[in-house]
């Protein structure tokens, strides 16, 4: 859940501190900053300067492509219409 949490704290701000992530989380800094580690050696986030983290750009790029509805035709109702689903067309 604590990566889950960070990932999405990460993605929406440009990046954040370990501070800020143990805010989000609602740990202490040093839990805060072994998830970060964890979720660094995983590539979700990479490091932004000293104690700053930034989502990896891999992570970033699949929350963008998966998380915006597509349009797409299905073929069970009528022509023209939308059916929404997560991913590519």
């Amino acid at each position: 859940m604590d990566e889950i949490l960070a990932l999405r704290a990460l993605w929406e701000r440009k990046d954040a501190d370990v501070r800020e992530i143990a805010q989000v989380l609602q740990r202490g800094f040093d839990q805060a900053e072994t998830v970060l580690k964890g979720m660094e050696k995983k590539l979700m986030v990479e490091r932004a300067g000293i104690g700053r983290f930034v989502l990896s750009s891999g992570i970033r790029s699949d929350i963008d492509i998966y998380s915006k509805p597509t349009r797409c035709i299905c073929s069970d109702v009528d022509a023209g219409a939308v059916c929404w689903s997560k991913g590519h067309e």
